[in-house]
């Protein structure tokens, strides 16, 4: 019998250790449900090998014209430039080229850039200062995807972060399959002019949950010989996502175990002792690795980690051992890192 574990509910900005909830404002309620996800599960292919990306650790470049070094997308009227598709990030450069910058110099200025939805990699991520205005426009009818006139927008949050000691509104949605025109403007240039923009797939951010009560288990001497016990199944335990989200937006990426177990006296009785566990992707069971009083698998199978995760242990009893009441108990707390899309909730 296994028993349940709550993973707590999706907040996809938090990348501590507990999870709580974090409001965001709904910029197009209306449309919510529409077309649930809009075919997240096929937006990325996220596995343990995935670089997730830390607001963080993103650079700005520093009073530079970026923008006049993307090739334009032939729209004279805009002067717009091509944004790019990011699926699988494998570094932190990778995002630094993915996420097109600039810098509004002039009064009444107009930055934009040209981005076609088709298919799966529909996000559009806008980072900007406070005095920039940021817009996502229907190319055909310049109409906002945001305005009552406009079903372009499918849904999307807003929220804030201070990234390389800039402050950023940040607006993240999901947009239908089309022609867009991401635009920039600004009244009047102050030092607050500075944006920036991701758009194809949603960014995969870490997120780590805890679970109690995994290798929680004892083996017995027993006098040895054939009444010996060497290795204990312990009871599972299985994880579960919030209700109504898709499991698959919550990718694997490590597990590891800490060794709560009491030392002492019973660490006298056996030579070595192996740990091991299956994740819901795994039929058979796989031996961690150690660090001191950590057990780790840095490389699990790819998936989501939702499902019953299994563990076990085995001893092997110290050769000279004949105390009869020598017994070995573990205990351990599981860690799960994992990756969710930036800007994903309940309802998109």
């Amino acid at each position: 019998m296994g028993s349940g574990a709550r993973l707590g509910e999706y907040d996809e900005s938090i990348t501590k250790l507990n999870f709580s909830e974090t409001e965001v404002d709904d910029l197009d309620s209306e449309n919510e449900g529409i077309e649930t996800y809009a075919g997240t599960r096929l937006r990325y292919s996220w596995n343990y090998n995935t670089y997730p990306y830390d607001f963080g650790e993103q650079k700005w470049s520093k009073n530079v014209d970026i923008y006049n070094t993307y090739a334009s997308a032939g729209e004279e009227n805009y002067s717009s430039k091509f944004t790019c598709t990011l699926i699988n990030p494998t570094g932190l450069a990778s995002y630094e080229e993915a996420i097109r910058e600039g810098y509004l110099r002039k009064d009444g200025e107009l930055q934009s850039y040209y981005f076609r939805v088709s298919g799966n990699n529909n996000n559009v991520l806008l980072m900007i200062d406070d005095d920039v205005i940021g817009a996502v426009l229907e190319k055909d009818t310049l109409k906002s995807v945001l305005s009552d006139d406009s079903d372009s927008c499918i849904g999307g949050t807003q929220s804030g972060r201070t990234i390389d000691g800039r402050y950023k509104t940040i607006y993240n949605l999901q947009l239908r399959d089309g022609e867009y025109i991401i635009a920039f403007m600004i009244d009047k240039v102050t030092s607050k002019n500075h944006y920036a923009l991701y758009t194809g797939c949603p960014l995969p951010i870490m997120n780590t949950g805890m679970f109690a009560g995994t290798h929680n288990g004892r083996v017995n001497w027993n006098g040895g010989g054939l009444k010996a016990e060497t290795e204990r199944e312990c009871p599972a335990i299985t994880i579960s996502t919030p209700s109504g989200v898709n499991s698959d937006l919550f990718a694997i990426s490590k597990v590891w175990f800490e060794d709560k177990a009491p030392g002492g006296s019973q660490d006298l009785y056996v030579s070595d002792v192996t740990y091991y566990y299956a994740s819901p992707s795994n039929y058979s069971y796989r031996i961690l690795s150690r660090s001191g009083k950590t057990y780790y698998d840095n490389t699990p199978s790819s998936g989501s980690v939702a499902g019953t995760y299994r563990t076990k242990f085995r001893v092997t009893w110290g050769s000279n051992l004949s105390y009869v009441g020598a017994y070995y108990s573990a205990n351990t707390m599981m860690y799960i890192n994992y990756l969710t899309p930036y800007g994903m909730y309940e309802g998109m």
